[in-house]
Formats: structure tokens, C-alpha cells, sequence
């Protein structure tokens, strides 16, 4: 029962994380993600929570990478061109369809 509680806390913990990060801490943290479309910054979420400590040193810490420079540059802003379409929508509902069909056969929704 303990360790339970320990991971709903981590758990809880790093969501609260995870949502403050993806929403401004990820600038700091990547040059990249400046200006990332929703769909990104959905996608790094989970990541975000369950590496929350890791993630909140570097944060604090302010250690950004260098910046991406020459033919990097043009795939960055294709993924964002193609993070930002339609299908990140639609990936996204599938995704959602997804967990609920598994956690209902599993007996954890409603």
C-alpha cells in the first residue's frame, strides 16, 4: 500500500510538472521548442511527467542545448508543419479511443 501511495504521488507530482513544463519550461530547456504547436507539447507530456526531476533540474539550471543550425533547421519546421496539421488532431481522438476501449475491457472506466 505504501509504494502505491509513493507512485500516486510521483504520479500526481509529476503531472502538475508536466503541465507547467510543457506550457513554458520547455523553451528553456530546448530552443527548439519555441513556438512548438499544442500537438507537441501534447505528445512530450507524458515523458515530461514521468521524467519530471530530471527535467526540473535541467530547468532550473537554465542548460539549453545550442540551437539548431543549417539543414536542421528545415526538418524542424516541417515536423512542426506536420505536428500543427489535421492528423495531430485526429491521431490524437484515436489515441484517446484507444485507452478508453483498453481500460473499459480491463474494468477501470465507468
Amino acid at each position: 500500500m505504501i509504494v502505491l501511495v509513493i507512485m500516486g504521488v510521483y504520479l500526481a507530482a509529476g503531472l502538475g510538472f508536466g503541465l507547467c513544463f510543457v506550457a513554458r519550461g520547455v523553451q528553456a530547456v530546448d530552443p527548439a521548442a519555441r513556438g512548438a504547436p499544442w500537438s507537441f507539447r501534447l505528445l512530450i507530456l507524458p515523458g515530461s511527467a514521468a521524467l519530471w526531476p530530471l527535467l526540473l533540474k535541467r530547468w532550473v539550471r537554465g542548460l539549453a542545448p545550442p540551437g539548431p543550425a543549417g539543414p536542421t533547421r528545415g526538418r524542424i519546421e516541417r515536423t512542426r508543419s506536420v505536428l500543427a496539421g489535421p492528423g495531430a488532431f485526429w491521431g490524437s481522438v484515436l489515441l484517446a479511443w484507444f485507452l478508453v476501449v483498453v481500460l473499459s475491457r480491463a474494468g477501470v472506466g465507468p
